[in-house]
């Protein structure tokens, strides 16, 4: 029996097959191939034109529902009308008031937003990387209260000569909102202007334009331009016009106060069709030769895998680095199945060694998370006992506040945070647990000094009020003195809870040492129960997650108690 390699006798039996097939999928290919594409190409035109529209729509949307909150808030219409312009013109300190209209306000970093207000008086308000008060001679007119528009800005007249707000200054979107304190429908008091720079915009929107399948402009109700290139005057049927083979197609959102245009051309998708074509063509006059050449080498090399499976077989070590195992497809089911159960158990390894790597840190993770998750049960019994005197003694009001304070602290600690929160979280989540604490210490003096570029920074959760139940609980006095301040750079940050109380007792501080260096040199000796030292508690969270680069220090200074906790990019 005359006997044939198995490559040649592979490259006989499937020749004929591979011509015959080749031609007739080309024929049929050509026909089919240009209506998909004429399909495909309106379906991906369509689409894009959807994404493209939503994303527009969220942008102005996020924009409307964020002025309309500020426009809603009593605490941000009384700072804007009565106590910045108040504080300012009186020649008293602005800054409280800002950084209290920042925290209200801190929703404006998410989208790179800057605010501004203009009073009815004549006071101009700014708040971007800094803020600016000052008296401005420009005529209030007379708006419409809750009514508002877009418009665009090529730059703030206001800005100019200013060299702190001098970034600030440049082209944006404005959303145009008036207000009022007590709602009046033709006296608003103050125009609140939120800015979108347009730089920023055009991050955004850019990667659509570099498609080169759309051309779009955004113009607001009256037609101004927002966005892209000018429009030229066009007569429209219903939402769609058509001028020298360009279609148009208008779309209008927010009730019809942003108008989305967008273009395409005949002659562009005509043309990508024809080539199409073409190229369906050339492919069935040259793919017959090149093909049988490929099937040829292909079948002469189908003996090729085995040698490189059993090569690379013998690289594989259990135990060490191990060989990546190359793919060895062929067209034979056995040799394929034989690759795809190397591929598996070499996987296998894989998955078993990252799985003992990973069993450490995974024990570190969860004991930080049963960590954060302490809330201390005397606290809540102090809580319901307060709240319990003061029904006693008919103060609803006092109730009322405590149970709100009390719920948002005990919502906070109950969500997850596993990779930590803003630092304006933790202060809200301070500011409730100290308001309920004036019940007991009504001479309970905070003070906030954390610069308002740091309210951005994440923070390991439940991180600053412990420090500041330390600093009260050591006190000593019933009028106990507390300060929070912090420093910021591109690679550190720290934040020092500072008190007026009796000072360090020198035994405790050496405990305290002692139980923080254990934990520098060996991690697995956290538990779960420092035995109440609440600051070994938040140093050994701090080492969890910033390991070497963690910050902590404690001291007494001038008659103050120190505690500064951070990051420093040893």
């Amino acid at each position: 029996m005359k006997q044939w390699s198995l490559a040649r006798k592979f490259y006989r039996s499937h020749a004929l097959v591979l011509l015959a097939g080749v031609l007739i999928i080309s024929l049929v290919s050509g026909i089919i191939f240009s209506r998909y594409v004429s399909s495909k190409t309106i379906d991906s035109r369509e689409a894009l034109i959807n994404s493209l529209e939503l994303k527009i729509e969220s942008i102005f949307t996020y924009m409307d529902e964020f002025s309309g909150l500020l426009g809603e808030s009593n605490e941000v219409k009384k700072l804007v009308i009565n106590d910045i312009p108040e504080a300012y013109r009186s020649g008293t300190g602005i800054s409280s008031f800002m950084l209290e209209l920042y925290r209200y306000a801190n929703r404006m970093f998410t989208y790179n937003l800057n605010i501004s207000f203009r009073t009815k008086d004549g006071v101009y308000i700014w708040m971007g990387s800094n803020f600016l008060v000052k008296e401005i001679n420009e005529d209030f007119g007379s708006p419409r209260y809750g009514m508002y528009e877009f418009s665009f800005q090529q730059n703030n007249p206001n800005l100019v000569g200013n060299i702190a707000c001098e970034t600030d200054n440049r082209p944006s979107v404005v959303l145009s909102r008036a207000l009022s304190r007590n709602f009046s429908v033709y006296n608003p008091r103050v125009i609140m202007n939120v800015h979108l720079p347009s730089e920023v915009l055009s991050s955004w929107l850019d990667e659509y334009q570099q498609t080169g399948v759309l051309n779009f402009s955004i113009l607001n109700r009256r037609g101004d331009l927002l966005y892209g290139e000018p429009v030229q005057e066009l007569n429209w049927t219903g939402n769609y016009a058509r001028i020298k083979g360009v279609e148009y197609h208008r779309i209008k959102l927010l009730g019809g106060n942003i108008q989305f245009i967008v273009n395409y051309s005949y002659i562009s998708v005509s043309a990508f069709l024809l080539i199409c074509i073409l190229f369906t063509i050339v492919m069935f006059l040259v793919i017959g030769a090149p093909l049988l050449i490929i099937s040829y080498f292909q079948a002469r090399s189908v003996t090729k895998p085995v040698t490189d499976i059993c090569h690379d077989l013998g690289l594989l070590e259990l135990g060490g680095s191990i060989v990546s195992f190359q793919e060895h497809k062929t067209d034979v089911v056995e040799l394929n199945q034989l690759c795809d159960s190397i591929d598996q158990m070499q996987q296998n390894l894989h998955d078993a060694l990252d799985e003992i790597v990973n069993l450490e840190s995974f024990e570190i993770h969860s004991r930080l998370l049963a960590l954060q998750a302490q809330i201390q049960p005397h606290f809540i019994y102090n809580c319901l006992m307060t709240i319990s005197s003061l029904s006693e003694e008919n103060e609803p009001e006092k109730v009322s506040l405590m149970c709100n304070n009390l719920t948002s602290m005990l919502r906070y600690v109950s969500e997850s945070a596993p990779e930590g929160t803003v630092l304006v979280s933790e202060i809200n989540y301070l500011n409730s647990y100290a308001s309920i604490m004036s019940n007991r210490f009504p001479g309970l003096v905070i003070e906030d000094r954390l610069p308002v570029e740091m309210l951005d920074i994440t923070v390991p959760k439940l991180i600053i009020q412990p420090l500041v139940e330390n600093s009260i609980k050591y006190c000593g006095r019933s009028n106990p003195h507390i300060i929070i301040d912090g420093t910021k750079d591109d690679r550190f940050w720290s934040i020092t809870i500072s008190n007026d109380g009796n000072q360090f007792n020198p035994e405790m501080l050496v405990e305290i040492e002692k139980k923080c260096m254990a934990l520098r040199k060996n991690p697995r000796d956290l538990s779960f129960s420092i035995n109440s030292m609440g600051l070994v508690n938040i140093y050994s969270r701090l080492l969890l997650r910033y390991g070497k680069n963690a910050l902590f220090r404690i001291k007494t200074e001038n008659g103050f108690n120190h505690v500064t906790i951070g990051f420093e990019d040893k």
